[in-house]
């Protein structure tokens, strides 16, 4: 979020919404048993991160963009 702010050169918030809502609207685009497991997973991530593999460079000839990189690129996407 900090990174899109930056690149946008404008602040943007955060709002937490409820679990109760958050698995309501993944329903819509997601089964239920990948619902379940998903929160689980990301929260996870916060303390034990994925690690990074050179699969992108080995697949594509190129290493890979940074998020900051992949934000800019996008920039018409955030408003």
């Amino acid at each position: 979020m900090q990174i899109i702010g930056e690149v946008l050169s404008r602040p943007l918030r955060f709002e937490e919404i409820s679990p109760e809502a958050r698995r309501s609207q993944m329903l819509t685009w997601l089964p239920p048993t990948v619902v379940e497991g998903v929160p689980t997973y990301w929260a996870r991530l916060v303390t034990e991160p994925e690690v990074v593999s050179p699969t992108v460079a080995e697949v594509t000839g190129a290493p890979a963009r940074s998020f900051r990189d992949w934000v800019s690129d996008h920039t018409g996407d955030f408003c």
